[in-house]
């Protein structure tokens, strides 16, 4: 857990609100 926590805390905010977003664009469409 320890390993995917900093592998999850190297990502920005930005890139996971991307993420968030392209999901949600997908959902919608």
């Amino acid at each position: 857990m320890k390993w995917e926590i900093k592998a999850f805390d190297q990502l920005s905010l930005q890139e996971l609100y991307t993420i968030l977003t392209l999901r949600t664009d997908v959902s919608v469409i």
